[in-house]
């Protein structure tokens, strides 16, 4: 027969079951202005804007040993928030002479953002709270990087007068760099945050969408 051990809020062993989940939040709010040149196939749009940006990952295992009948739990909570300025550029070919049909972008941004980081561990063993020795909490400040891109195929066409209605497929990747720490205990060393991936977007407005 297999024996289990409670560690660090999991219990490992040849008779243990575990569950995991793990979630991502992140919200991005901005002001700030923009600034066009056009020429004759190609706009280029210089930004400069003020974020506010809050990030949560929840990491969460259940663990279970199938003979003794004891459960673990442990939740880990990370979570960045903070503020910073964001520069970005945003090129615009369009391959029609109507400048509100198709058209192809690209975009590439890059911001400081000073953020309160929070790095939380809850363990438990059988609905208990145990002492988080194991795990450290960290509560700090630091100071990170975002870098932003883009690109795209866009098409908007009138729907009514006055009345744009505009749709964009493309794909995004953000990088935080060394936004979160890692969960071992013997290695806190910072890591970098990644999104990407295919985005739609329909937008209704009175200009195309990506003016």
């Amino acid at each position: 027969n297999g024996s289990s051990v409670f560690l660090g809020g999991a219990i490992a062993g040849a008779n243990a079951s575990h569950q995991a989940s793990i979630n991502h939040k992140l919200n991005i709010w901005r002001l700030g202005l923009r600034h066009k040149k056009s020429l004759k196939f190609l706009d280029v749009k210089l930004g400069a804007f003020f974020e506010y940006i809050k990030h949560e990952k929840t990491f969460d295992i259940h663990s279970k040993d199938l003979v003794a009948g004891q459960s673990a739990q442990q939740y880990h909570y990370q979570k960045f928030e903070g503020i910073g300025p964001h520069l970005e550029i945003m090129g615009t070919l369009y391959p029609f002479k109507d400048k509100t049909a198709m058209n192809l972008f690209a975009k590439t941004g890059m911001g400081l953002i000073f953020s309160d980081y929070s790095n939380n561990i809850k363990t438990s063993l059988n609905g208990i709270y145990q002492p988080n020795t194991y795990y450290p909490n960290q509560d700090i400040n630091r100071m990170m990087t975002r870098i932003d891109v883009a690109v795209g195929l866009a098409y908007s066409r009138p729907i009514s007068k006055g009345l744009v209605m505009g749709y964009a497929l493309g794909a995004r990747f953000v990088t935080f760099f060394n936004a979160l720490n890692q969960s071992h205990p013997f290695n806190l060393k910072s890591h970098d945050l990644n999104y990407g991936g295919p985005f739609l977007e329909i937008k209704i407005g009175g200009h195309s969408i990506n003016q």
